[in-house]
């Protein structure tokens, strides 16, 4: 391997090792999501944030079912609906990290959510 070939390898592996797994802040906060819900509702969304399970911040009741659950990112709260993190309980949640891939949603209501039933699977976030 050359020298151009080594630099280039050293720089994937700090951007890999900086990277630390699936990004933090691939996606737009829940504040962004609500200042403007339309340019991104019925699309794809990462978010991360702290799992809260059934005791989180949301205002109003769960949009979909009672199984919704909470995530907040700090910039605010939105529920999500579909499975649970594997090994997270809703009953007890202690702000573990997560990374979700769902579809917003607005309910009848008008309260929007995180879709991610049938999606990709979750990731513990980096710290």
């Amino acid at each position: 391997m050359g020298r151009f070939g080594m630099f280039a390898l050293m720089g994937l592996v700090l951007l890999v090792a900086c990277a630390g797994g699936a990004p933090s802040s691939a996606g737009p906060t829940v504040e962004r999501i609500g200042a403007d819900p339309g340019e991104h509702l019925d699309r794809e969304v990462i978010l991360a944030g702290s799992f809260k399970g059934w005791k989180g911040g949301c205002p109003g009741p769960p949009p979909v079912s009672r199984s919704d659950w909470m995530v907040d990112d700090g910039t605010g709260c939105l529920y999500v609906h579909g499975p649970l993190p594997p090994g997270l309980d809703p009953a007890r949640p202690k702000d573990e990290r997560v990374v979700l891939t769902g579809v917003l949603k607005r309910s009848a209501d008008g309260v929007l959510y995180l879709d991610v039933a049938g999606r990709k699977p979750f990731f513990p976030a980096p710290r």
